[in-house]
């Protein structure tokens, strides 16, 4: 009970409860940033980048729209654009109002198949929504752990 004696050491001791866990809450969410760093590394080691590399405006960079282009030329097979506009909707649409279908995503993923195709959808996904495919599931759909995932599923693809 709160009483007029007493009533500092609440006080005190809410405040101290509310900084302990707004301290948790900021160490968390530089853990998670770390977390996603070593899976982008492991992601740019995959398709041959190193540490300095650009996720974005390289050509050997799967999550580079022109990724494709280059890999099509070089014999990989792509899809139709309908079908790359399909896929880049079928991954916009598992972040929903109150929760995500990440295994849409790991669908979307498996059926898509291809690092060359990934990044064709990636060109689609850019040219729908206005945000790079990658960034959209790092920051919006997919949490670090999921994101390893997909990194260890793309990792067995072939181009």
């Amino acid at each position: 009970m709160i009483t007029a004696a007493n009533r500092k050491y609440w006080i005190i001791g809410s405040l101290a409860a509310i900084a302990g866990g707004v301290g948790l809450i900021i160490v968390n969410k530089r853990k998670k940033e770390k977390e996603v760093a070593e899976i982008m590394l492991l992601l740019n080691s995959e398709i041959g980048q190193n540490e300095g590399g650009s996720r974005l405006g390289n050509q050997y960079n799967l999550w580079d729209p022109r990724y494709y282009q280059v890999a099509f030329k070089n014999g990989a097979t792509i899809f139709q654009s309908k079908t790359a506009k399909n896929y880049a909707k079928q991954i916009y649409d598992a972040n929903g109002w109150f929760t995500e279908n990440e295994g849409a995503v790991f669908a979307a993923f498996r059926s898509i198949g291809s690092k060359a195709r990934i990044s064709q959808v990636s060109f689609e996904f850019s040219s729908i929504y206005g945000t790079d495919l990658y960034t959209y599931l790092t920051d919006t759909l997919l949490n670090p752990k999921e994101m390893d995932q997909l990194a260890r599923l793309i990792a067995t693809f072939k181009d």
